[in-house]
Formats: C-alpha cells, structure tokens, sequence
C-alpha cells in the first residue's frame, strides 16, 4: 500500500479530536505506570498533549515513514512502529514511574532508527542543514541522550531512545532480507527496447 504512515497520522488527528471533545479521553488512552492496567501500552502512542506536539509527530511521521515504507513492506513497517511504540512504552516504568507518557514519538524514533540502518547515506535536513540520515539518527540520539542526563521536563527522552534502539536493532534484523531482495529486484528487472534502438543496431550491425 505504501501509504501505511499516512493512515497512522491521520488515525492520530482523529483520536486528537476526540481528545478535545470527549472529556476524560485523554486520560483514558495515558499510560501511568503507578496505574498501569494493560491496553494503555498501546494506546498513549495515539495521543498527544497538544497541537504542537501532533504537528510534530505528524510531520516526522509523514516524512520518514512514508520514506521507510516505499523501502520495506506494509506488514514490516507496522511490526515496526509498534514494536518500538512498546519498547518506548516501557522506558515509562524505567523513567518515568511517577508521571505520565504520551505520544508517538517512541514509534516515530524507532522509524528514523531503521531508516538509518537501511538508508544511511540519504540526505536529509536536520537542524537548517543536510546530513546523511544515519548523522541525523546520532544527533538526535545525542540531543534525547542529553536531555535525559539534564533530567529535561516535559520530554520523554527515555522513550525516544529506547524506541530509536529498537528501531536500529530492526533495521539491522531485517537488511540481510532487504539486501537480498533489493539485488534480486535489480537483476531481475526488465529493460524496455524501443524500436528506435533496435533500427540503430540493425542499422549498426546487418
């Protein structure tokens, strides 16, 4: 489908919709660990504490992801994102036992952590200026492993490295398979001769 990003994010406006009208949904879909009871691991992933944080997240989604989607399949890319949705959701219980987490920033991570194993030459624009997508993943490693170590408010630091960890461990997973079927497509593909270049070669040759 290859548009798999895409329906995630819109998925996302609609349940912020629902944030701002429906009272209490919010912290219906929170995860608190000193309140854990099991489904929230999934659905914090899904919302967001304000416009500015979904744009955000919308934006690096709708970026990366459909990037990383037109790499690997639709099924991969969501094993993916949920995968490293859950991983950030358990540096929760590790960091942040006392407070809340919200977001998809995690997930998010765990996409551009892949996309820098698999694609780690392509340019990208971080911070006003181009770098290869795998400088890109270690800035943003270093600014989440930064604030993390400064004890920064308001950002789940903890959540954003442990999912961009667990997106560079499937990127890793996966590129023997990406490899090979990347060089099977390339051998197997079909070159197109049009009658121009068979007249030339007549012309050349008989």
């Amino acid at each position: 489908m290859k548009y798999i990003a895409l329906i995630l994010a819109g998925i996302m406006v609609v349940i912020f919709l629902l944030q701002m009208t429906i009272n209490g949904f919010t912290e219906f879909m929170l995860l608190v660990p000193a309140s854990f009871s099991g489904y929230e691991i999934i659905t914090h992933m899904f919302i967001h504490a304000d416009y500015i944080h979904l744009f955000y997240n919308l934006f690096a989604l709708a970026l990366f992801g459909t990037i990383l989607n037109s790499v690997i399949d639709d099924k991969r890319f969501l094993i993916l994102f949920f995968v490293a949705g859950l991983i950030a959701g358990v540096s929760a219980f590790v960091f942040y036992a006392d407070s809340a987490v919200l977001g998809a920033s995690g997930a998010i991570m765990g996409v551009m952590g892949t996309l820098g194993v698999l694609r780690p030459k392509m340019a990208v624009w971080v911070i006003g200026a181009p770098m290869p997508m795998i400088a890109a993943v270690a800035v943003y490693a270093f600014i989440d492993l930064a604030g993390l170590i400064s004890g920064s408010q308001g950002i789940a630091n903890g959540a954003h490295l442990f999912g961009l960890a667990a997106g560079i461990a499937y990127g890793f997973y996966i590129r023997k398979t990406y490899k090979i079927t990347h060089e099977h497509n390339e051998k197997n593909k079909v070159r197109v001769i049009d009658q121009d270049e068979i007249d030339k070669w007549e012309n050349k040759w008989m």
